[in-house]
C-alpha cells in the first residue's frame, strides 16, 4: 500500500512537473514567436526604406540616361554665336522657333552672316521643319526686305502683338531641346563685329518653357 501511495504521489508530481514544463515551453515558444514578429517588422521597415531609396535612385538613373532634366550650358562669345546657330538650324528635324528684335536681310551681299542663317532656315523648312520667326516693328520698318524674303520662301513670320510693346528678346528654340538666348540680334554688325554674348542651353525642360512663352507671343502676334 505504501509503495502504491508513493507511486501515486510520484505520478502526481510528475504530472505537475510536466504541466509546468509545458507551460514554460508554451511561454518560451510565445516569446520566441513575438521576438520573430518584432524582427520581421524591423526588417520589413528596413526593406521599405531600401525600396524607396532604390526607386528614387532608379528614377534618377533613368533621368540621367534620357537626359530630360539635364541642363548643359555653353557660352557663345561674339562670332561664336553664328556657327553654333547655323549648325543647329542645319541639323534641326522638328521645329525652329525664333523671336528676335531685329533681323536684317541684305539682298546685295550673299555672304552676309544673316543671309547665311536665313538660307539655312529656308532649307530647314523645305525638309519639313516647322519654322516660325517673330520680329518687332523695326524689322518691318527698317528692313522690309527681310519680311519679303521670309514670306517669299514660305517661312511663317509675324510681328509681335502691339506697336506699343517692344519685344526685345533674342531667343531661338530648336527641336524642343536647344535654347539660345542673349544679346545677338540678326545683323551683320552683331554677328561679325560687335562684342555680343549669348548662351546655348541643352535642356528639354527650359526649352519647353521657352516654347510656351514663344507660342503665347506667336498666337497674339500680328500677321504681316
Amino acid at each position: 500500500m505504501s509503495r502504491a501511495r508513493i507511486s501515486a504521489k510520484t505520478l502526481i508530481i510528475l504530472i505537475i512537473l510536466i504541466g509546468f514544463s509545458g507551460i514554460f515551453y508554451i511561454n518560451s515558444v510565445y516569446r520566441e514567436n513575438q521576438e520573430l514578429i518584432k524582427q520581421y517588422n524591423e526588417l520589413n521597415m528596413k526593406y521599405q526604406t531600401l525600396l524607396e531609396k532604390y526607386i528614387s535612385l532608379n528614377n534618377s538613373y533613368s533621368m540621367l540616361i534620357h537626359g530630360s532634366n539635364i541642363t548643359k550650358i555653353e557660352l557663345l562669345e561674339d562670332n561664336e554665336y553664328f556657327e553654333t546657330v547655323k549648325q543647329l538650324i542645319e541639323n534641326a528635324n522638328k521645329s525652329i522657333y525664333i523671336a528676335i528684335y531685329v533681323v536684317k536681310y541684305d539682298p546685295k551681299e550673299y555672304d552676309d552672316p544673316v543671309n547665311q542663317l536665313l538660307y539655312s532656315l529656308v532649307e530647314a523648312r523645305e525638309r519639313g521643319v516647322d519654322v516660325r520667326v517673330l520680329v518687332d516693328d523695326p524689322t518691318l520698318k527698317s528692313y522690309p526686305d527681310t519680311i519679303s524674303y521670309l514670306k517669299n520662301n514660305s517661312i511663317l513670320v509675324k510681328l509681335d502683338e502691339s506697336k506699343g510693346v517692344t519685344s526685345h528678346m533674342k531667343i531661338i528654340i530648336v527641336d524642343g531641346v536647344y535654347l539660345i538666348m542673349g544679346s545677338h540680334n540678326w545683323t551683320e554688325s552683331a554677328l561679325k563685329y560687335n562684342h555680343e554674348f549669348s548662351i546655348l542651353m541643352t535642356s528639354e525642360h527650359y526649352s519647353n518653357e521657352a516654347t510656351q512663352y514663344f507660342l503665347n507671343l506667336w498666337n497674339k502676334g500680328r500677321s504681316i
